[in-house]
């Protein structure tokens, strides 16, 4: 059991749980929350909770700014795709449905949220000064990728 655990999730965008303690913390950031469920975890005294935070829509990302790919580096046949808006990125992923986003932009309205969600992306992106705030308390279970990781666009 750690401060933050995946969730298989029944309802979308609830895919972590997260502790008493970080949940707390996660209060004093610049984080929308909308709003939280107590969960509970059987042989486990803590609380948890899944949060219910601001997701950007598909409709609200910058298609034209972005970069979607597909393929894979090991296998050298990585390609890179531009799409100009939502309706053309849906029929990209009907065929394409392991492609990918390499670089996500979205309005610069949100810069310098600390946790941003974004509706086709498994899972959120979280600021350098949330993450040291994290490990500084000494949050478990926190997973951080930066090699393999989307890149981050605001517009």
């Amino acid at each position: 059991v750690t401060d933050i655990m995946g969730y298989t999730p029944v309802i979308t965008f609830l895919n972590e749980a997260f502790s008493s303690k970080d949940f707390n913390i996660l209060k004093e950031y610049d984080v929308d929350i909308f709003g939280f469920f107590e969960v509970q975890i059987q042989n486990v005294i803590e609380k948890y909770y899944l949060l219910f935070n601001k997701t950007i829509c598909l409709d609200e990302i910058l298609y034209k700014e972005s970069i979607l790919m597909t393929g894979h580096a090991i296998m050298d046949n990585l390609k890179y795709h531009h799409v100009n808006n939502e309706f053309e990125y849906v029929e990209f992923k009907r065929k394409n449905p392991l492609g990918k986003f390499d670089k996500i932009s979205i309005p610069k309205e949100y810069f310098g949220k600390d946790i941003i969600s974004i509706q086709p992306l498994a899972n959120p992106f979280y600021s350098e000064k949330l993450i040291n705030g994290l490990l500084n308390e000494g949050i478990t279970g926190l997973e951080i990728k930066y090699e393999s990781s989307i890149k981050l666009n605001f517009v």
